[in-house]
């Protein structure tokens, strides 16, 4: 079992199968200061900025249980917290920015939720150390008026995966 340390990297994981996530990763990309490091693991890729590091994943977040084992048995540096960035849907419709931690709280998660959800019923893995901050900074971007037009922030509930051992949160928009 791997054991998370405050010195570890700060991991951003971004999917190619969901377009915001790749928004997401490329619009750090384009902000400059990354470097490109070898991949934990073949058909992926990686950069480093300093102490965070991007990896880009092949599979949908919601299933990727463990890889923050998966990260560090490629042969990465352990990381100290995740941050999963990712496309928010929403039943209104309506255009949004969101943070939450992940896991199943339910105890009576039907397998069909869990399979749709990702995560194991009542498991709740530490939430990232970031996930208050991050909020705060999207509700004074929205009280500023420095979002688009019709965006909204939101603080969501737990409601699913993937589980991992490292502190970790969901930035989706």
């Amino acid at each position: 079992m791997m054991m998370c340390s405050s010195t570890g990297v700060i991991l951003l994981l971004a999917s190619t199968e969901d377009l915001a996530s790749k928004a997401q990763q490329q619009a750090l990309l384009d902000r400059g200061g990354w470097d490109p490091i070898a991949p934990p693991e073949e058909g992926t890729e990686a950069w480093a900025n300093g102490r965070v590091h991007l990896w880009l994943v092949r599979e949908g977040f919601l299933q990727l249980d463990d890889i923050d084992e998966r990260w560090a048995a490629g042969g990465a540096p352990p990381a100290s917290e995740l941050i999963f960035l990712s496309r928010h849907a929403a039943a209104s419709g309506k255009p949004c920015l969101t943070v939450h931690p992940r896991g199943g709280p339910s105890l009576r998660a039907s397998a069909d939720t869990l399979v749709r959800g990702g995560g194991r019923g009542g498991m709740l893995p530490p939430p990232s150390r970031r996930l208050a901050a991050l909020y705060r900074e999207l509700y004074a971007m929205k009280k500023a008026d420095a979002l688009p037009t019709g965006f909204d922030v939101s603080l969501e509930a737990t409601h699913h995966g993937p589980v991992v051992r490292t502190p970790a949160c969901f930035l989706e928009i």
